[in-house]
């Protein structure tokens, strides 16, 4: 499945269960500060959504440069 179609299904499909995952990762761990390594990060969206509610600085890797392409418009239309 080539990049834009696999993003197309997480926003349209899984987008809803982000928040939902980043939540729960902050209220388990209790982290809200530091870095976070987001690796496999596809379109950016579970980076996106745990910068939303702590003071983490981000760093996204994956291993298609057009995700990453992906990602990185992601965040800059979230304002990060």
């Amino acid at each position: 499945m080539d990049a834009v179609a696999y993003d197309r299904i997480a926003r349209e499909v899984v987008a809803p269960v982000y928040p939902v995952i980043a939540g729960q990762i902050r209220t388990r761990t209790g982290i809200t500060q530091g870095v976070c390594l987001d690796i496999g990060t596809e379109g950016g969206y579970l980076g996106i959504a745990l910068a939303g509610i702590t003071d983490l600085k981000f760093y996204l890797m994956d291993a298609s440069s057009e995700m990453l392409d992906i990602a990185w418009m992601n965040v800059a239309v979230s304002g990060l």
